[in-house]
């Protein structure tokens, strides 16, 4: 036999090596399928988790939301409901904060008009300046972070929900 007929029908292996090398090439085969497996369950174990942590997210900023969007009514919403989250619980008090606030801005804005002209600018100002507070309050509890009202979110820290 020539050298090129010899390289045409590959290496040359002894009565029983050919056996345990395809043995060991199926094991280690078998092996890496196994391996595989178990990576993907971790992936997909990991992707259901990260599901479930967006959607509990989502559910935060919802319930937060409504809770400042409905001012007193939210407020009594997240109180009746028992949430124990942190974050609806921080918003629903920002809520009640901001709805005395507008309460006490829409009284001192009737007290004002009884002053001609100028009661009508200091009620116009103490209007714009509750709904500031409130849209203030719907833009933070959609940003997924505790921040309070500026200057009356203060307040809220000391309510017990």
């Amino acid at each position: 036999m020539d050298k090129e007929s010899k390289r045409a029908r590959g290496p040359q292996f002894k009565s029983g090596q050919a056996h345990i090398i395809c043995k060991r090439f199926k094991y280690d085969f078998l092996f890496v399928i196994e391996v595989y497996k178990m990576v993907k369950k971790r992936v997909i174990k990991k992707t259901a988790l990260n599901k479930a942590v967006e959607q509990d997210t989502g559910n935060r900023k919802l319930m937060a939301f409504i809770a400042t969007f409905l001012s007193i009514i939210g407020f009594i919403i997240i109180v009746i409901s028992k949430t124990q989250d942190k974050y609806v619980k921080h918003y629903a008090k920002q809520s009640l904060v901001v709805f005395i606030f507008a309460l006490i801005c829409f009284l001192v804005g009737q007290v004002a008009l009884f002053i001609p002209i100028i009661g009508e600018i200091i009620e116009l100002i103490l209007n714009l300046l509750a709904i500031a507070a409130w849209l203030i309050s719907w833009v933070y509890a959609l940003m997924d972070k505790t921040l309070e009202v500026p200057v009356i979110g203060k307040y809220g820290r000391g309510l017990n929900i």
